[in-house]
This record gives C-alpha cells, sequence and structure tokens, in this order.
C-alpha cells in the first residue's frame, strides 16, 4: 500500500483521524507522498498557498532534465475539454529555464505552465526514475467552506481538507451531488488508482432499489448480482476520478471535518 504520512505544524491544532475532528489557530500542514520508480502516483492538494502555481505547489522537488522525455511530470486532466496537459520541469539546461514547471507542447522555447491547483485538485505525479521519489504538499490547512468545481464526463478531484475519510462517511459529502442509480451502468462512479498493482478500483452509488441497506451507499463495481458496500478511505494526499454521468456543471462543497475556533 502506498504511505500518506500528514504533518501539521500549528500554532493551536487538535488533530483525530478517527473522529475527524480538528481545532486550530493559524495551522500549515504539508503531506508527504511516496511517488513509486517508474510509476504513477494520483495525488491532490489539501492545503492553501499565496500562489497555486505548479513552481509553488511542486517547486523544485522530483527530477528535471532536459528533455520532457525523460523529465518527471505532473498531467493534468482538463474536465471542460474531457483532455489531459501535462507539464515537465526543466533542468541541466545552464540556463534561466532550470528547476521550473513547463507546459509539454512541443515548443522549442518551453512554455511556462499556467495550470493553478487549488484545494480538491487531483492530478498525476509520473516518476520516470528508478527509484521512488518522495513529493511534500503543503500550505495552510483550510479554514473556510472549500468548494470543487465538477464537471459532466471525468473529473480528477481529492478531498479538499487534510483529513482521511471513508468514501460512505457522511462528512465525505460527494454523495450529496451523485447520481445514484440501480445500475453501475448508469450510476456516477469513483475510481481510485492502486499505484502498486497498477489498477483501478471501481464504485458506484446504487439508488432506487427500494432497499435502505444499498441506497445512498457506494459499492464496488464487481459484477456481483448483491452489491457489495464499499469500505475505501481517501487519505490527505490522496486524488481519485469523479465520474459524472449527468448533464451540466456543478460543484463538491463538503463541510469542513473539522471546527475552528
Amino acid at each position: 500500500m502506498n504511505r500518506f504520512v500528514a504533518y501539521l505544524s500549528l500554532g493551536m491544532l487538535t488533530l483525530s483521524f478517527a473522529h475527524a475532528q480538528v481545532t486550530s489557530v493559524n495551522a500549515v500542514g504539508m503531506v508527504k507522498v511516496s511517488v513509486p520508480a517508474e510509476n504513477l502516483l494520483f495525488v491532490s492538494l489539501a492545503f492553501n498557498s499565496d500562489s497555486s502555481g505548479l513552481d509553488d505547489v511542486i517547486g523544485d522537488q522530483l527530477t528535471g532534465s532536459n528533455s520532457p522525455l525523460t523529465s518527471d511530470q505532473v498531467i493534468v486532466w482538463n474536465a471542460d475539454s474531457q483532455t489531459y496537459e501535462s507539464f515537465w520541469k526543466v533542468d541541466g539546461t545552464g540556463t534561466s529555464f532550470d528547476g521550473k514547471w513547463y507546459l509539454d507542447d512541443g515548443e522549442p522555447t518551453p512554455t511556462p505552465a499556467a495550470i493553478q491547483l487549488e484545494p480538491g485538485s487531483g492530478f498525476w505525479i509520473q516518476n520516470k526514475q528508478e527509484e521512488a521519489q518522495d513529493l511534500v504538499l503543503s500550505g495552510e490547512v483550510p479554514d473556510s467552506q472549500e468548494i470543487v468545481p465538477v464537471q459532466s464526463g471525468l473529473n480528477q478531484v481529492g478531498f479538499p481538507y487534510p483529513v482521511a475519510l471513508g468514501i460512505n462517511d457522511p462528512e465525505f459529502g460527494i454523495t450529496q451531488i451523485a447520481n445514484g442509480t440501480d445500475s453501475p451502468l448508469t450510476a456516477d462512479r469513483l475510481i481510485i488508482w492502486d499505484a502498486d498493482n497498477k489498477t483501478y478500483t471501481a464504485v458506484w452509488l446504487v439508488d432506487n432499489t427500494g432497499f435502505a441497506a444499498f441506497d445512498g451507499f457506494w459499492h464496488y463495481d464487481d459484477g456481483q448480482p448483491t452489491p457489495t458496500r464499499a469500505d475505501i478511505t481517501i487519505n490527505p494526499g490522496q486524488g481519485f476520478w469523479f465520474q459524472r454521468k449527468g448533464a451540466g456543471a456543478t460543484s463538491w462543497e463538503p463541510s469542513k471535518p473539522y471546527a475552528w475556533p
């Protein structure tokens, strides 16, 4: 299993993942993730910062090179166009470009990365090196309501607060904007990446079956005749797909799972 470790540096902070309660004043936090060698890791941001550009969110972490073919990459799904954008870290050129992130657009002169990553943004980290690399995502612990935009189709998202929650926990809140049905073919889905096994686990929102034990809960999309309720926990720093099959844009607005004094 991947290790997700959250560290919180604070003025006053009480944190309990078991009860999802945090009380804090001027808290600054960080999540440290390990990106497997020659592999992808699906991460997300759960902190605020003065700047949400890649040069601040990722900065001089990971490994760059003089070519996007060998540089580590940040890969972001554009939910509006339903396409990917890739960004690479320039290094080893001996120029002012070194140590910064650029759009992988094939242009001879690197184009600065213009992507903005906010709390709840999900994205891929592609480690092209032969060894695992640690990545630290940090910033201020959100002290107000966070809003995660969601479009029709696939969305890369993450829980916008640094708290571990099960997808069926009421505080997780994504059920409120998801469309459940009596079939995995038509219900909205969450799709979670397993970097160790390089596989996905998909769950669907069951509803309209007339059975209280099933309706309104996420279940594994495992082809079984009787749905199996999902027991998946989303950790701080972990991203996942939300596949919204309904039309039109909406927003995921989970309540803060902690209280500010």
